[in-house]
């Protein structure tokens, strides 16, 4: 078992086998290997024992390490360590871009959209599903297989997909009405079939106009 870093995400499983060897090298056979792990059983990771293997499960994001203990003929404690990462699993992020009669603006994590004109206003939104695995070179776009869309209010509406490639999805969102929104983005990612989700939350000003001018 190499002490190099394993990564996995949460709910991925990886299974780690020892190989133990005595002093000289010689093959340790005859006793019961013991696998335990630095951090508080479940919590960051779940060890299923399975003599001199091991399946361990991303309970949640953090770091832990996972050691195998085995005895020689001397009841010599021989171990091997194996440090494990768990990330997040993937998450949906929201780009809002082309404002047609509204202007847009962020606000910490709230999309506000400020009406400029008493007609229709609308705005594209791309969904992505980012990827937060860091041995693939850095974050990168997986594929998601259409996000399914929904609203709490009805204040926005949604004017079809059009997906752009295969790693991003955008869609036409229709002003309708003024106030707060949240928008809900369901999507399975194609390389883990994992089935993500992410919110968006919208404010959606009133329009703001100045009445006519009183000449006295």
């Amino acid at each position: 078992m190499p002490p190099t870093p394993s990564t996995l995400r949460i709910g991925e499983e990886i299974t780690l086998t020892g190989d133990p060897k005595d002093a000289d090298g010689n093959p340790i056979e005859g006793n019961s290997p013991a696998w335990s792990q630095a951090g508080t059983p479940d919590d960051i990771v779940t060890v299923t024992p399975a003599g001199i293997s091991a399946t361990v499960l991303g309970v949640s994001s953090g770091t832990d390490t996972v050691t195998l203990n085995a005895f020689d003929t001397f009841l010599n404690q021989i171990s091997a360590s194996q440090p494990i990462t768990v990330l997040d699993a993937s998450r949906l992020t929201f780009e809002a871009y082309d404002p047609v009669d509204c202007e847009l603006k962020w606000v910490g994590d709230v999309l506000h959209v400020i009406p400029l004109a008493s007609g229709p206003a609308e705005f594209g939104l791309r969904i992505r599903a980012l990827d937060e695995r860091t041995e693939r070179g850095g974050p990168t776009y997986a594929v998601s297989d259409g996000p399914d869309l929904s609203t709490d209010n009805g204040i926005l509406e949604f004017n079809g997909g059009n997906p752009t490639s295969d790693d991003d999805d955008e869609v036409t969102v229709d002003v309708v009405d003024s106030g707060d929104e949240v928008i809900h983005a369901t999507a399975v990612t194609d390389a883990t079939g994992v089935t993500i989700t992410g919110t968006l939350n919208v404010r959606v000003r009133a329009l703001t106009t100045v009445g006519p001018l009183i000449v006295s």
